[in-house]
């Protein structure tokens, strides 16, 4: 058998600096398929938020969730009943929902003091014994940060879900550069 010694050593020694190159490369490669992992990860994530929206929203209608302030369930206390009534029965009412005060006589005048409040909203009705009852002119809906952006949901319950957009109340300074946050590109064209 014949060994080229010489062969042999510059065979090991490319193999060694394609090793080397190899070796080197390995990290940069190992950082694209790490940040690769975490962009698929948070793209997993968001499509599991949209089907979960999508069956929410085709499960039927969203029932109200319960008003989270004071003068919502105030509001909603007001709508939800057929007669007018009384500050101390909105009191006793709210008392039973498990809203408390220091006292029942504290919780009464927070009762008037939300009354005069949203006066405008109410219907008041004189009963025979001098007393004035309150109904809610209007049903209570619950708000929204939608509410707050200009978007409405018209036929909610419905199925409808249609988003109306109420581009007079945009301009630039609603603006920002966050792209969820950018609506006047996405509203339409007058």
């Amino acid at each position: 058998m014949n060994w080229n010694s010489g062969q042999i050593k510059e065979d090991a020694e490319r193999r060694k600096k394609d090793l080397h190159l190899r070796l080197a490369q390995i990290p940069e490669e190992k950082q694209k398929l790490d940040d690769e992992v975490q962009s698929i990860k948070r793209e997993l994530i968001g499509l599991d938020q949209v089907l979960d929206g999508l069956e929410v929203m085709t499960s039927g209608p969203v029932p109200t969730p319960d008003p989270a302030g004071f003068t919502d369930k105030i509001r909603k206390l007001l709508s939800d009943t057929s007669v007018p009534l009384v500050p101390t029965q909105i009191r006793d009412a709210l008392e039973q929902a498990g809203v408390t005060a220091t006292s029942s006589k504290n919780l009464l005048i927070s009762v008037h003091t939300v009354l005069d409040r949203i006066d405008a909203e109410l219907e008041k009705i004189q009963r025979e014994d001098g007393k004035i009852a309150y109904k809610r002119k209007m049903p209570w809906t619950f708000p929204s940060y939608a509410d707050e952006l200009g978007v409405w949901i018209t036929g909610a319950g419905q199925g409808s879900g249609k988003l109306v957009m109420l581009r007079n109340m945009f301009d630039d300074k609603h603006t920002t550069t966050h792209p969820a946050m950018k609506l006047t590109d996405r509203l339409p064209k007058k």
